[in-house]
């Protein structure tokens, strides 16, 4: 979950906005009395303007100590705050007492413990501080590695763990679980035909809360599905039944570890009432939830499948679902629960910030005949193809975010800096390049969007011009961003070298709309806009099936101011990332902010630019 305190009227996008006064965002509330957000399930907070509205003193530890709250551990919170130094020369009326001395006062570790009042302990780590002008912008984490964390905002949550023999393994697994584990949760130990002794028998009783003993090998299937009330086998002694309260269900092998603090809180985080299973990453699996995969700044990602190796499902999803089948004791039956959970409406989500590691495949490599092993899941997907068909198969592996990466003028010679920045760009989902040669800009627009709708089913267009240097986590700050037009920030390749970035505005002398460019815009974060250049945009597909055929007309001023006054007309926002800067490759230079800047000192470039627009038509 993420939050904006003092959004105002237009909160960040993907980010529930909260402010003291109603201006229709998702929350309205003065913070002075506490967040209304229960512990540990905050991902990031932007506080853009707001910390110097409250009080010094009390008050603001207070504040503080309920971000640290709220905010689970590793939460990243994006703080900027007028000046002190600057701010009382330029603004009386408007003071600060923020300066870089006073935030290492309140939020360095060190520091805070030895001046910070006992009931008002927290740990951050300060990140990033920088000064821009009249602003400083702080980007701190929030550590909570030796914090408790409890789900009881969640209820309990029932560990069903299968395991048959191993004790010693089976034993560091439970021991993880309880070491790494804060809140209400129960384990219930499957015990599929062990020969165990009565100690180990004991010990497995004394440190989980129930236990249901085959007196042979059921396998896999049989054993949960017993855990759940769906037993298909009456060969098993004692019963069990997950507790009543419990909202979500993990199944789990015995070759699993719990590694961190805070795992169990960070998981659930990731449910709504759109997704029915999580699943986190790790070091042995197959698939998307391997930890290569992972990305700073990508916390979660959809997914086709999950692997049952470690899966947490919400319990009305698994009444609504049913039992597991699969190939014999145990195989493919992941698969086929994934693809009934999504039939039934839910989405699959693999959470990127939980990692479990797993020992993997100890139980059918048991013998030590790998040979057996790989014909197993041979047969197991053998299995799965013939209960649901090839193409179900491999749509399971299609990565569900498709990106079509567009460059709709491509000239005959593309720049080195372009392609190396290009190949450098880090590109996590399905990528596929589309090009066209130089030509009528407007009518290359169109073709591509049809072509990466039509053909590849695109869920993202990014459009991206071939004459700029791109920062290699571009694609993810945009998709970050969570809306529908998202874009970067260029400046005009010819001097005066003014930021791509515009507001509308209505001229009452000619009694006509005009584009604005906006410089006091640049490096305040994510910012709307109303228009943008298309240096570097991630458009959503919504967008081009909410807005008619064609999309982008070539007027005197461009094709992408155009399609910018459409999103206006149509309701949707833009929003420009004015720290993510894609940098214009001149002649003998690379052209950002700081040659903007030096033409203004020099009076080449003023502080805005007009362009005009008539009748909905935009031209110069």
């Amino acid at each position: 979950m993420r939050i904006d305190i003092g959004s105002g009227k237009f909160p960040k996008p993907g980010y529930i906005g909260i402010d003291i006064e109603n201006y229709g965002q998702s929350i309205v509330r003065d913070i002075t009395r506490g967040l209304p957000f229960s512990n540990s399930i905050i991902s990031n907070i932007n506080l853009s303007h707001c910390l110097e509205h409250i009080p010094a003193g009390n008050d603001m530890l207070f504040f503080i100590s309920e971000i640290y709250r709220v905010c689970r551990h590793n939460a990243l919170i994006d703080i900027r705050v007028p000046h002190s130094d600057t701010l009382k020369a330029a603004d009386p009326v408007h003071l600060s007492y923020w300066n870089e001395e006073g935030f290492r006062n309140y939020f360095d570790t060190e520091r805070t413990f030895a001046a910070i009042p006992v009931q008002y302990r927290w740990k951050f780590k300060i990140a990033l501080m920088e000064k821009h002008g009249l602003e400083l912008h702080v980007k701190l984490s929030c550590d909570k590695s030796d914090s408790v964390i409890n789900t009881e905002n969640h209820g309990m949550v029932s560990i069903i763990i299968v395991a048959h023999n191993q004790f010693e393994m089976t034993k560091r697994c439970i021991e993880s679980i309880h070491h790494w584990t804060r809140g209400f949760y129960e384990i219930i130990l499957v015990d599929s035909g062990s020969d165990y002794s009565e100690n180990e028998y004991k010990w497995l009783e004394e440190n989980t809360q129930k236990t249901i003993r085959f007196t042979k090998n059921a396998g896999w299937i049989d054993g949960i599905n017993s855990a759940l009330g769906f037993p298909d086998v009456d060969d098993y002694s004692g019963t069990a039944a997950i507790c009543p309260d419990s909202k979500y269900i993990i199944f789990a092998n015995n070759d699993i570890l719990i590694t961190e603090e805070g795992w169990l809180e960070r998981l659930l985080s990731h449910f709504n009432e759109r997704v029915g299973a999580v699943g986190p990453t790790t070091n042995y699996v197959m698939g998307r939830q391997h930890i290569r995969y992972n990305h700073d700044g990508i916390e979660e990602e959809p997914a086709n499948f999950l692997i049952g190796f470690f899966m947490c499902i919400r319990k009305n999803v698994i009444d609504l679902v049913g039992r597991l089948d699969g190939y014999e004791k145990g195989g493919a039956d992941d698969l086929d629960y994934s693809k009934r959970i999504r039939d039934a409406g839910y989405d699959l989500i693999i959470a990127r910030d939980v990692y479990v590691h797993h020992i993997g495949s100890q139980t059918f490599l048991e013998d030590g005949n790998v040979e057996k092993y790989n014909k197993t899941w041979k047969a197991a997907d053998k299995w799965f193809i013939q209960k649901w068909g090839e193409r179900e198969y491999q749509k399971l592996f299609q990565h569900p975010i498709n990106i079509a990466l567009c460059i709709p003028m491509r000239n005959d010679y593309v720049h080195r800096l372009f392609a190396s920045s290009l190949k450098m760009m880090v590109t996590p989902f399905n990528f596929t390049l589309i090009d066209a040669p130089r030509g009528i800009i407007d009518d290359s627009r169109n073709n591509l969007v049809k072509h990466a709708m039509d053909i590849i089913g695109a869920d993202y267009v990014m459009f991206l011009d071939d004459d700029h240097y791109l920062p290699s986590k571009l694609f993810l700050r945009l998709y970050n961003m969570r809306c529908d037009v998202a874009s970067a920030l260029a400046f005009k390749r010819n001097p005066p070298h003014y930021p791509c970035i515009y507001q509308w505005a209505f001229d009452k002398e000619n009694g006509t709309i005009a584009a604005v460019s906006t410089p006091g815009w640049i490096k305040r974060g994510v910012h709307q806009v109303d228009a943008t250049g298309f240096a570097a945009v991630l458009i959503k597909k919504g967008v081009f099936e909410k807005i008619p055929y064609p999309w982008f007309k070539k007027d005197k001023l461009g094709e992408d101011l155009d399609f910018c006054w459409k999103c206006r007309d149509y309701g949707i926002d833009i929003y420009c990332d004015t720290d993510l800067i894609v940098q214009h490759i001149g002649n003998n230079t690379l052209i950002n902010d700081q040659n903007f800047y030096e033409e203004m000192k020099k009076g080449v470039a003023e502080n805005d630019i007009v362009y005009e627009v008539h009748g909905g038509q935009i031209c110069a």
